[in-house]
């Protein structure tokens, strides 16, 4: 061994990220040494210290300061070759981490232990690689040991880790090496499956993340990235027994599911990884709403037995918020916690006594959910009073799973509002005069959104809606901000009621008209700008005139009389033609019939007069009517109604009919006269069947067929 220089005599660069074990193979291989323990062993005597068990993960200074001297780079570099690299963002927060001061004052993070590494890295056996990257350059990237790096930002496809000949997996050597030792195959030469946009957009802030730069998304909790992996640690253990049923579940197209080992992630694939961290990435976005949506699918997920806080957060509760999310870097995670907690579940007894409040005292105020009782207490009512209040619709209940169980609770904002609303009701009687309506009206604006119920009250196990004064007043208001005020009305107008009847043939109601006006369909007028007394809102009897026509315009209709014009026929006809389901009305007003008009001129494209069917089956009038009245053409219309030779046909059904049969006059524009007569002389013989109840006859295309091909032999 002392015969050898302290330095190699071919020295290859390291690549930016290149790993250790990359980087020495190559090393190995431009210095003509058969296997790479003679490289390592050397160093190790050099160094005097043990030979690391895992080249990528070793954390001893002293080893890689002999290599950096050996291969006359810095040390630094060859530091960056290794996990630590990536020790101060990936480790769990709370770690405590080496740092080794260089000779030249840099300073080093180092693991305390390289199974801490390992913890988040596949092993130098099973890593995954990009088969564009390695045509590119032949080389092992740091980054493919990586369990959070999954796909290749560069040439946008998922990393392989498996050989896709054999099946195998990959190891450095072989990545190094470019091929797979067990069946020779090319890894350059190996598919790789496109990278979605979703997909890519959560590898691409895990690279940052990585690198240790804040994402550039501002939607993502105000984390280090340190807690951010962390945080996503739990979310992935939290959603791996649900899959593939979370609702947020993310797979690679093309690529069939795998099934999800059980707990512990070193058996899970490039994929896999993938899957999980895309999966539950819409948790981190638009925070804290993406982590309150990810709480409330894992509630769905629980047993349908689990009633309270513990049991439908189960161990995501007890490991993660309670163990293992407990450090300060974490902090926002256990407020945005909070404020679910407090608008989604109640102030029971259970979740009172547990830890968290000893840790934060102030949630029991900020309760959003009260129980009767104290409700009660704090409008001094009786609780009779909010049950009938929870009754009537005007305060919200806790969704309970049980809804039978004694006992529940309430919304507290609803309460002094609630209270309020119903000592301001009003009848339908009462909303009728205010507005200057009929009472029948009432309950036609409510179902037409008009008036805006903020009550509901049962009678007889039936809900009925109850206004309030505030909902009278809201639809007045509403109408104030659209109506135009005239000090004067002119003569030529029309009120509520005259539009109405003068446009009533297209079904318009008084509920109509206002939604019109309201949004911004219709000019309407007032004298007074509270809009008082209110039947006296007006229209220009120009907008009234026109009102039919431009609700027919909006529904696309037409009305009888014009489907009867365009069609040209008699009106029996149509109507014929409407109990035979071939003209379908779509509105009914009274004795007004309306039909969409596409459909309409669909049909009447559809219509042949009896003259088009002649020109195109080359016939004659009479051959024609002897054929129709003994059933060989079907008509829409003409026998039925005494029409006599006037028929009307339907343009598919004679399409159809000449797709099987010719007339005389095609035979013999096909044929030419001589070989006409004979076509006729063989079907008087019966050798081409023709209809025997007819004088003019007409044949079967397919017999044509067979007497041109007989001619042609």
């Amino acid at each position: 061994m002392s015969e050898i220089p302290l330095t190699f005599i071919c020295r290859p660069r390291p690549y930016p990220d290149e790993s250790l074990l990359s980087y020495l193979l190559r090393v190995q291989v431009a210095n003509g040494y058969k296997l790479l323990g003679w490289i390592t062993c050397w160093l190790r005597d050099i160094a005097g210290v043990p030979l690391p068990n895992r080249l990528t993960t070793t954390n001893d200074v002293t080893f890689l300061r002999i290599l950096a001297e050996a291969t006359v780079i810095p040390v630094q570099a060859v530091y960056r070759m290794t996990l630590n690299r990536y020790a101060a963002v990936l480790a769990v927060p709370g770690t405590v981490l080496e740092t080794v001061c260089l000779a030249s004052g840099e300073c080093l993070t180092m693991a305390p232990t390289p199974r801490l590494s390992n913890r988040w890295a596949r092993p130098d056996e099973t890593t995954a690689f990009c088969p564009q990257c390695l045509e590119e350059a032949s080389y092992h990237r740091l980054s493919w040991l990586l369990y959070p790096v999954f796909a290749c930002i560069q040439h946008q496809n998922w990393l392989r880790d498996t050989c896709a000949d054999c099946g195998k997996p990959t190891s450095v050597q072989e990545v190094v090496d470019g091929c797979c030792q067990q069946c020779g195959g090319i890894l350059t030469q190996m598919p790789a499956i496109p990278l979605s946009p979703e997909a890519g957009h959560v590898q691409c802030c895990l690279f940052d993340l990585l690198e240790g730069n804040p994402v550039s998304s501002g939607d993502l909790p105000p984390l280090t990235p340190q807690a951010v992996f962390r945080l996503l640690d739990g979310l992935c253990a939290a959603i791996r027994p649900f899959i593939p049923s979370w609702p947020t579940f993310y797979w690679p197209e093309h690529m069939p599911l795998q099934p999800f080992p059980k707990p512990g992630q070193a058996a899970m694939s490039v994929y896999q990884f993938g899957a999980l961290y895309t999966s539950v990435w819409p948790a981190l976005a638009h925070w804290p709403h993406g982590f309150h949506a990810f709480l409330r699918q894992y509630c769905e997920q629980s047993p349908a037995h689990a009633v309270t806080m513990t049991q439908l957060l189960g161990n995501f509760y007890a490991v993660w918020l309670e163990l293992n999310w407990r450090h300060p870097d974490l902090e926002p995670v256990q407020s945005a916690f909070n404020e679910y907690v407090v608008s989604h579940f109640p102030a029971s007894r259970q979740i009172r006594h547990l830890k968290r409040f000893a840790r934060y005292p102030e949630l029991r105020e900020r309760f959003q959910f009260v129980d009767v009782r104290n409700a009660a207490r704090s409008l001094g009512v009786s609780p009779p009073m909010i049950q009938r209040l929870v009754r009537d619709g005007y305060v919200r209940v806790y969704p309970q799973r049980e809804p039978d169980r004694p006992g529940y609770f309430v919304y507290r904002a609803d309460l002094e509002d609630a209270l309020q609303r119903h000592a301001t009701r009003v009848s339908y009687k009462d909303a009728a005069e205010t507005l200057g309506v009929s009472q029948p009206a009432i309950p036609d604006w409510i179902a037409a959104g008009l008036l805006q119920p903020t009550g509901v009250r049962y009678l007889h196990g039936q809900p009925h809606p109850v206004l309030t004064e505030k909902d009278v007043d809201a639809f007045r208001r509403r109408l104030m901000q659209v109506v135009d005020i005239q000090t004067q009305r002119p003569q030529q107008t029309a009120n509520l009621r005259q539009l109405c009847f003068n446009n009533g043939k297209v079904g318009l109601t008084a509920a109509m008209v206002l939604q019109r006006v309201l949004d911004g369909r219709l000019a309407a007028y007032h004298t007074h700008p509270q809009l008082s007394p209110f039947n006296q809102l007006w229209f220009e009897w120009q907008d009234v005139t026109a009102l039919t026509a431009q609700v027919k315009d909006e529904h696309n209709w037409m009305g009888f009389l014009e489907v009867w014009r365009l069609l040209d026929v008699s009106r029996n006809v149509v109507h014929l033609w409407i109990d035979r389901g071939l003209l379908v009305p779509v509105a009914t007003f009274a004795r007004a019939l309306y039909f969409d008009r596409d459909a309409v001129m669909t049909f009447h494209h559809r219509l042949l007069r009896s003259h088009e069917v002649v020109d195109w089956l080359e016939t004659s009038r009479s051959a024609l009517s002897i054929w129709v009245r003994a059933g060989y053409l079907p008509v829409l219309s003409g026998m039925e109604l005494g029409q006599g030779k006037g028929y009307v046909f339907d343009r598919d059904a004679i399409a159809e009919w000449h797709t099987h049969y010719v007339t005389s006059g095609e035979v013999r524009r096909v044929l030419g006269p001589t070989h006409y007569y004979d076509f006729l002389t063989q079907a008087r013989r019966g050798v081409y069947p023709t209809p025997q109840d007819v004088l003019q006859k007409f044949y079967r295309r397919c017999d044509l067929q067979h007497f041109q091909q007989a001619l042609e032999q």
